[in-house]
């Protein structure tokens, strides 16, 4: 009997995504559990196992590479050596089997001489970087772009690699890339991830009641752990922001408040893990992986997750249950140069953490003597919804967070 293959719903609030292309030909032998297809939703592409086991016939109306299909959208079957599927009328004709495929777009006159074979994977990172896919060298079987092939490769040492707007570019089931064929330079389109950060961003203004606090942190101790850090393991050192991380999960133990969750009949604590969401800007936008146990796990497990995460969500291949379960989130635009800002609350989150950019500023000497000093200093800026928290214990929280930074020790970290 043919089994069903459907859009999932990868995300709570999910009622659609992208279809990012199928990891199998039509006609092929399909185990369960072996990937199946590719599809965006949610802030995340994510590869799609097969339920169950069978050839793989295509619907009628299968989706193109980039059409967005709504959840629960019947799209292939599954079916047993020599059996033929059926599909309703709004399929396309009972009795139909593998759908044809769809034609390819016209290349433009450069590519001519015809298209170039590359995965899912690979079109998007070309989307998002700017690379000219016909111009990458690929690693695959008989030629096929990979996506580490894409990620590899310098855009501007292609010459403006915009030209891929418009190639005919396909996978091994020459499906058509059409999400990436526009000639208006003036429009762009909105894309899931997008949409889905608009959702968010909206639901939290109209949700939330934020305020925002400000403080600076001497940094001197943070910087020397740093510079300490990095003499001992080069490049898999942690980071100022893995430190900040651990030492942001110890203050919220004893700030339980600051890492409740608004769950409409009650405030959801973290008891004793605490999971903390880190910002991280990708090509196809925000995302926010969770970082998970910061509080009790080492500081080197801690740089490994973030290192693990933050490579996933750049690549575009983080999971869904990758950005599930944060309890606080925080976000750094120091690289910018920026100092203060008004971070938006992750919702149903109480609060977000801001770090800006780490500057020498004058600040009075100890002991109570006359003058001042010069001193490395940590610009954070606290944003809390303050009908979880009010002014005082956010104050006081952002206070001891301050002083553990001044003070950092990563003791059994």
């Amino acid at each position: 009997m043919a089994a069903d293959v459907t859009i999932p719903r990868l995300g709570w609030s999910m009622e659609e995504g992208v279809f990012a292309g199928w990891l199998k030909e039509p006609g092929a032998t399909v185990r369960p559990g072996e990937p199946l297809f590719m599809l965006e939703g949610e802030k995340a592409t994510q590869e799609i196992e097969a339920v169950d086991g069978g050839v793989l016939h295509l619907a009628p109306d299968a989706p193109a590479t980039g059409q967005t299909v709504p959840v629960g959208q019947l799209i292939a079957r599954l079916c047993a050596a020599g059996e033929t599927p059926t599909w309703a009328p709004s399929s396309g004709p009972a009795g139909g089997g593998a759908a044809p495929k769809p034609p390819a777009a016209p290349p433009r006159q450069e590519q001519a001489s015809g298209s170039v074979r590359s995965s899912p994977r690979a079109r998007r990172a070309a989307r998002e970087r700017g690379v000219d896919v016909s111009r990458v060298r690929g690693s695959g079987a008989g030629g096929r772009i990979r996506e580490r092939d894409v990620l590899a490769v310098d855009p501007a040492s292609l010459g403006g690699a915009a030209a891929t707007v418009g190639v005919a570019v396909t996978d091994d089931a020459a499906v058509t890339d059409d999400a990436a064929v526009t000639d208006d330079p003036v429009r762009q389109p909105i894309t899931q991830v997008r949409r889905t950060i608009a959702r968010q961003m909206e639901r939290s203004r109209q949700e939330t009641v934020p305020v925002t606090l400000t403080a600076w942190a001497d940094a001197t101790a943070l910087l020397a752990a740093r510079a300490a850090a990095k003499a001992a393991a080069g490049a898999e050192a942690a980071s100022l922001n893995d430190m900040l991380l651990v030492v942001l999960g110890r203050t919220l133990l004893d700030h339980p408040l600051l890492a409740a969750r608004w769950e409409e009949t009650h405030l959801a604590l973290p008891g004793d893990r605490v999971d903390i969401g880190l910002a991280v800007d990708t090509p196809g936008g925000l995302v926010v992986p969770v970082v998970r146990d910061v509080a009790k796990t080492s500081l080197a497990d801690v740089a490994r997750q973030t290192r693990f995460l933050v490579d996933l969500g750049r690549a575009g291949r983080l999971a869904a249950a990758d950005m599930q379960g944060g309890v606080f989130t925080l976000t750094s635009l120091g690289s910018y140069g920026i100092e203060f800002f008004t971070p938006v609350i992750n919702h149903p989150e109480a609060a977000i953490l801001g770090v800006g950019a780490i500057r020498v500023q004058p600040v009075p000497p100890p002991g109570g003597q006359e003058g001042f000093v010069l001193q490395r200093q940590l610009p954070l800026s606290l944003t809390f919804d303050h009908r979880i928290v009010d002014g005082g214990p956010a104050a006081r929280f952002l206070g001891d967070l301050s002083a553990r930074i001044a003070a950092l020790s990563l003791g059994g970290a």
